[in-house]
C-alpha cells in the first residue's frame, strides 16, 4: 500500500425505489460534481462513480433522503 489508509468520497442521493425482483429498496447515490466549492473539489480529488445498494431495514431507508449529501469513507477490510 501507498501509505493512503482511507478514500474519502462525496455522494447525493438520487432517490429510493423498488427492487427490481427482490424484497427491499434500492438506495442510489451519486458523486458529486458541483453544488458548491467543496463538491467542485471533491469531484476534483476523489473517484466519480455510482453506489446502488438494497435493504430491508426501514430505518436506513429514512436515513437517505432524495437530493442530501453524504460523506463515505472507505477502508481496506484487513
Amino acid at each position: 500500500m501507498d501509505g493512503m489508509s482511507v478514500v474519502r468520497l462525496k455522494f447525493r442521493c438520487d432517490g429510493k425505489g423498488p427492487l427490481v425482483g427482490g424484497a427491499g429498496r434500492e438506495v442510489v447515490l451519486r458523486a458529486v460534481t458541483s453544488g458548491s466549492p467543496e463538491n467542485e473539489l471533491f469531484w476534483r480529488y476523489t473517484p466519480a462513480g455510482e453506489l446502488r445498494f438494497s435493504t430491508e431495514v426501514e430505518r436506513a431507508l429514512r436515513f437517505f433522503e432524495p437530493g442530501a449529501e453524504y460523506v463515505i469513507d472507505i477502508k481496506r477490510a484487513d
